[in-house]
């Protein structure tokens, strides 16, 4: 086995299909097929199930695919620690809640850019868990994250903690209480958003089971989906300042077990010795030592 063909076999295991894994890598789907027909020859097993659909991973197949992922990371683990030296990287790519984008983190790269004006600076929203998956698999250099999405991979700073909060429509008539805003429906962000966990939380406490749940991609159109009167969510208070100067949205408190949720930054343990990475790190600190 080597690197590229189990790079292949990783590859076609995510997309589900040769034609989608050949458009990703660049490379022809026949060039794929054949690599994995001799792989399969060289281990006496079918990885894939093939359909029409698609393929799937066979029992032996998930097995491969185990220790395909642990060897590519290894791999990306040591050419990243030997590449990276004690050098400046001319570049940072940089994961957050689409939630932070639009609060704190404006702040953060301003104050970065003006002190590395040189760096290239990459910044893509994702929820939580997501963001931590990609940092770990040398997506991202580092990623804003909140709750208990750590990985033992990881290395994380606290920057400081949200106070949550549940948003609906301002009432036109009679106050609601707690029991009533959480029998609406619930709008949300795709799993793996630490927001939408508490929320879960919350309601499973109550023993209370949502009549509709809408998923967003878009923490805007779920903003202006609450104003619209489609439903409720949890959110950290201050997104409510950057929609609409907060008109358009009440806060309700939530008990306090659930009110506080730690924001943490996010990067792998084997990138110590990047120090743009460092010097964005220690940004962080002093701007939360500073608040």
């Amino acid at each position: 086995m080597d690197l590229q063909v189990l790079n292949f076999f990783s590859a076609i295991a995510a997309e589900g299909s040769f034609l989608g894994a050949s458009q990703k890598l660049g490379y022809a789907q026949s060039n794929l097929s054949t690599k994995i027909k001799q792989l399969e020859t060289e281990l006496g097993a079918e990885l894939f199930h093939r359909t029409k659909q698609g393929v799937t991973l066979t029992e032996k197949g998930a097995v491969l695919l185990e220790y395909a992922d642990k060897i590519l990371r290894l791999t990306l683990e040591a050419r990243s620690s030997i590449a990276e030296g004690d050098n400046i990287s001319s570049s940072l790519h940089i994961g957050a809640m689409e939630s932070a984008a639009i609060t704190f983190l404006p702040n953060i790269l301003t104050k970065f850019h003006f002190a590395e004006p040189s760096v290239q600076m990459t910044v893509e929203t994702y929820v939580s868990r997501t963001a931590a998956q990609k940092v770990c698999d040398y997506e991202l250099d580092g990623a804003f994250v909140a709750g208990g999405v750590l990985h033992p991979a990881l290395e994380h700073t606290t920057v400081f903690h949200e106070q949550l909060v549940l948003l609906a429509r301002p009432a036109e008539h009679e106050p609601r209480d707690m029991e009533h805003l959480l029998s609406m429906p619930l709008l949300v962000l795709p799993t793996g958003c630490s927001y939408r966990q508490t929320l879960e939380s919350l309601l499973a406490e109550k023993n209370i089971l949502p009549n509709r749940i809408v998923e967003f991609r878009s923490l805007g159109a779920l903003l202006a989906s609450i104003s619209a009167g489609l439903g409720i969510s949890l959110f950290p208070a201050s997104v409510v300042g950057c929609f609409a100067g907060g008109q358009a949205l009440e806060q309700y408190e939530i008990p306090e077990k659930y009110r506080n949720i730690p924001v943490h930054f996010i990067w792998r343990k084997k990138s110590n010795r990047n120090l743009t990475l460092e010097k964005f790190r220690l940004l962080i600190k002093e701007m939360m030592i500073n608040k």
